[in-house]
């Protein structure tokens, strides 16, 4: 545990000078590092399913943990329990969109992404099959 990002999705991560750096610190604070690797992921998943692709979200899985360990060390602790922080991040994503109830397009998809995250609790990360 220490300090994170708690937002690290790829709209808060830019390209300046060659180097990819990360934007919006207002989320951050203390909590598990694995939390800053799950975010992106839930990502890559949801993408990678729209694409039908298992491998594309295995292999980009797969480079993020190397890219991640080439810098810092990955406790083993925190990479178990990665699946159970994107499942966190979901549901948070959930109780996000619905607070947005001033938001027309956002309470259109609320249904969708209760029906997608349901999914993912049921079914599991890809990796982890």
């Amino acid at each position: 545990m220490g300090l994170i990002h708690a937002d690290l999705h790829f709209g808060n991560l830019l390209v300046h000078q060659g180097q990819l750096v990360a934007i919006d610190f207002d989320d951050c604070g203390y909590g598990f590092h694995a939390y800053d690797l799950a975010i992106p992921l839930v990502s890559l998943e949801y993408y990678a399913k729209l694409q039908k692709s298992k491998d594309m979200y295995r292999n980009s899985r797969a480079a993020l943990f190397a890219g991640y360990r080439s810098i810092e060390r990955l406790d083993v602790k925190d990479e178990a329990m990665v699946h159970q922080l994107m499942i966190a991040r979901n549901l948070f994503m959930v109780t996000w969109i619905h607070s947005r109830s001033d938001h027309p397009r956002l309470q259109a998809r609320l249904k969708k992404v209760v029906n997608r995250v349901v999914q993912v609790i049921r079914r599991g990360a890809w990796a982890d099959r």
